[in-house]
């Protein structure tokens, strides 16, 4: 049992490449830094096998955990008190279960080796390291720091074993569950590594953002916990990288920002590990005690700016190591009555593209009013992105959830306790006066694609019960406005300044667009890291609108109403549907402008609307070989025009940045045909407007050339209908489709040719379809094939942009090889 034991145990100074799913990614990256000679806090990683040894050897007494952890585990989180129980149980029997005792006393004779001067043991620190399967978003584990919380402990094998089960535990919370659940993540998917290390009391400790341009330091007196709980507003600080050069004075700092911020308090460890209370301030951990300081140094700033300085130049050289946008935990302590304070790292979090303010909107003036903004804005830390206008609901008591809460309601709070799940379904924003980026309120609203800005002073007291404010979870800004936005049906050009491409996007060639289906959510969608909107089926959008006409057209036939046109949709209804069709598309476009929103026209098959297809049409036994796309506008030419008639409308709006997609082209005559009714629709005097097809039907993979000298201007090709009109096989089978994927060798071919002779006439090209959502092992030949943009569901923005940046990097060194 030893040696088996001390396999599970990684020092951080040996923790090596191949060990990274056994330790997780905090403890991997802070194995890389202390192998480099930088202050980490030591420690070992109680590897991930342990906790699944340990769950299966549990005796799980519920039904619906037989065969747990080894099968999926199923949770209906839109259920609060099913998930409430379910979480409790699974809880319950985790930290009930004994661990074996000679596991533990390996353990426990690990920690002897941090034995002070005096003999004493130091209190200890076990802190989660997590991780996902490889070809999984690596910036998951970073998104959802503080998820899991840390445990302190005695260095004895009951407390160790005590406090190890309870952060295992912490995976299973209903918190946790409705995020695993909601991210489409199996626990097979998920590696908990616990990290051992010391704990020692602290001057101060705090959070460094670090990128490229600049640091983001937060700090506040003593141990870190008032932090991560969202309880007090830290100091901060933004510098610029070039502002702390190695060499510098700690004089030539200059701060972009610069706030200090009152913190009445401090937490200080507890070693014998009693709750306390301080003027009736009970302090939430027994291992922590609450210290409550002096005026003066409540408004005194946490660090010297010697200490700022020496921080930042150390977050700079952790920056050139790992050449990343980072996150990092940290503590000023003191070890020894007569030692000088150092820095160590205490956590670390490497982070591929995370939704924070950029550096220029966290400059402390505030923007100038505007017409849309009357009233200064109040600002805070940028923890959820996105944009939305609602009115306010205060909470005042925070004891029990509010039953009454009206959907669409921003939140305003002194802070969000992390197991108001329900509540944050409902609101469509949050504002709390305390936390930062690690809170867990922060934390979920990420997870959840709810708006959220945290640490704004006086919140609860400046804002009031049904005000309508603007919330900016990307630049961290509230604005109070003096009426509610504008409702109205009635097409208005933009009312405010083009949206920039959001500041988390990575820069790459290969472009990185979105498919939406409905409109839902436009500003945490504008808000995520891509070059606009590849795919808007008008089928999709415009499903109330195909309702109404197939009603109009059958009352038409039966002669309720007058039909002048016995083909479908007669052209005087058509030209009525345009305005409405305008409205549809306006928000989209709207939301993501100046970025470009690809609409492709619709694709109306006999089996969805059989109403809108022509009296004398025959019944189709295959409607996906029937009449439809842009063949079927030659056929009624009514539909197209209308939609052509709503484009010109935004056009001549401002909404410049609509371009049109032809659906399931088979032929060039259906080109020729339609970029003619384009042309007399007037879209082509905006010369941002450009007329591509889908590539989805084999013959297009023939007629390229003589599509582009016909007119088409870029091509989208659709993987799912290829992929069934290329192996003859009906998607809608599932056993066909299961046996006949887009990732087949015969479909990869048709898109390396496709993209290959794309680039050759000087077009651009567009993988569409669920294969770039799904199959991230394939992005490098994509891209090696030269495709100019990828169009992926909003899920997968994050873990596609970073497959992108991987495999563009690659392509360049290996052409960098070859030149050498």
């Amino acid at each position: 049992m030893l040696g088996d034991a001390l396999e599970d145990l990684h020092w951080l100074g040996q923790i090596q490449p191949a060990a990274r799913a056994e330790v997780g990614d905090k403890a991997y990256y802070l194995g890389l830094l202390e192998q480099r000679g930088f202050p980490v806090v030591p420690g070992f990683v109680i590897s991930t096998r342990v906790m699944r040894r340990f769950l299966s050897s549990l005796d799980w007494q519920e039904p619906l955990f037989a065969d747990f952890p080894d099968s999926s585990l199923h949770v209906d989180v839109d259920r609060p008190q099913q998930l409430r129980a379910i979480a409790q149980k699974m809880r319950q029997s985790i930290l009930t279960s004994p661990l074996w005792d000679d596991w533990l006393a390996v353990v426990e004779a690990q920690v002897q080796q941090w034995r002070g001067p005096d003999g004493a043991l130091p209190l200890l620190i076990l802190r989660p390291s997590l991780g996902l399967d490889a070809g999984l978003d690596p910036s998951f584990s970073g998104r959802v720091r503080g998820l899991i919380g840390s445990q302190i402990c005695l260095a004895n094998r009951e407390a160790i074993a005590l406090a190890l089960r309870q952060v295992w535990a912490e995976l299973f919370r209903a918190k946790s569950l409705f995020v695993w659940q909601r991210s489409r993540l199996q626990l097979q998917q998920l590696h908990l590594g616990v990290l051992v290390q010391p704990i020692h009391d602290a001057v101060a400790a705090g959070t460094a953002h670090v990128r490229a341009t600049d640091c983001e330091i937060h700090a506040i007196w003593g141990l870190g916990a008032a932090l991560a709980w969202g309880e007090l507003a830290p100091d901060r600080f933004l510098l610029s990288q070039a502002g702390a050069t190695a060499g510098a004075a700690a004089s030539e700092i200059a701060p972009m920002v610069r706030q200090i911020h009152p913190k009445p308090h401090r937490y200080r460890l507890q070693h014998d590990l009693n709750p306390t209370a301080v003027n009736g301030l009970l302090c939430p951990h027994p291992a922590l005690q609450i210290e409550l300081l002096e005026p003066a140094q409540q408004r005194q700033p946490s660090l010297t700016e010697a200490q700022l300085k020496e921080l930042v130049d150390l977050a700079a050289q952790v920056h050139q190591i790992l050449g990343s946008s980072i996150d990092l935990e940290w503590t000023l302590a003191a070890e020894g009555a007569a030692a000088q304070p150092q820095f160590r790292l205490t956590q670390l979090n490497v982070l591929f593209p995370r939704a924070v303010a950029a550096a220029p909107a966290l400059v402390s003036a505030a923007p100038a009013p505007s017409p849309a903004h009357p009233l200064p804005p109040l600002k805070g830390v940028a923890a959820a992105a996105g944009q939305v206008a609602a009115q306010v609901w205060v909470v005042d008591d925070l004891s029990q959830v509010p039953p009454d809460l009206p959907p669409g309601r921003l939140l305003v709070m002194s802070y969000l306790p992390p197991t108001w799940l329900g509540l944050m379904q409902r609101a469509s924003g949050i504002v709390t006066e305390q936390g930062g980026m690690t809170s867990h309120g922060a934390i979920l609203a990420r997870e959840m694609g709810v708006p959220a800005v945290v640490g704004v002073e006086g919140a609860t007291q400046v804002l009031r019960m049904g005000e309508w404010v603007r919330v900016d979870g990307d630049r961290g800004l509230v604005y109070r406005l003096e009426s509610a936005p504008s409702r109205s049906g009635a097409i208005a050009a933009p009312e405010r300044p083009p949206t920039a491409l959001p500041s988390d996007r990575l820069p790459t060639q290969t472009q990185l667009l979105l498919a939406l289906n409905q409109p839902t959510d436009l500003d945490a969608l504008a808000a995520l890291p891509s070059d606009g909107v590849g795919l808007v089926r008008a089928e999709h959008l415009l499903l109330p609108l195909l309702k109404d006409a197939a009603h109009l057209v059958a009352l038409g036939r039966s002669g309720e109403a007058p039909l002048t046109q016995q083909n479908g949709l007669p052209g005087e209804l058509a030209g009525h549907f345009a305005g409405a069709i305008a409205q549809k598309i306006l928000p989209i476009a709207a939301a993501f402008a100046p970025r470009p929103v690809f609409y492709r026209s619709l694709d109306v098959r006999s089996q969805d609307f059989p109403g809108l297809q022509p009296r004398s049409h025959q019944p189709e036994l295959n409607p996906t070989l029937g009449l439809h796309g842009a063949f079927s506008y030659q056929v009624n030419p009514a539909w197209l025009d209308a939609e052509l008639a709503a484009l010109r409308q935004l056009q001549q709006t401002g909404h410049a940045n609509i371009r049109l997609i032809l659906p399931f082209v088979r032929g060039v005559e259906e080109v020729q045909f339609c970029r003619q009714r384009v042309l007399q629709a007037g879209l082509f005097e905006s010369p941002e407007f450009q007329l591509w097809i889908m590539a989805e039907v084999p013959a297009v993979l023939f007629l390229l050339p003589e599509l582009v000298q016909a007119g088409v201007q870029g091509i989208a090709i659709g993987s799912n209908d290829l992929t069934q009109l290329l192996l003859a096989a009906d998607r809608d089978l599932t056993q066909l489709a299961e046996a006949f994927q887009p990732r087949h060798p015969a479909v990869q071919r048709a898109i390396q040719h496709l993209a290959q002779t794309a680039r050759q006439l000087g077009i651009p090209s567009m993988l569409c379809g669920e294969l770039p959502s799904q199959h991230l092992d394939l992005v490098d030949d994509w891209v090696r094939w030269g495709m100019t943009a990828l169009c992926v569901t909003p899920g997968a923005v994050r873990a596609v942009q970073w497959a992108i940046a991987r495999a563009e990097t690659r392509h360049s060194q290996a052409s960098d090889q070859e030149m050498e």
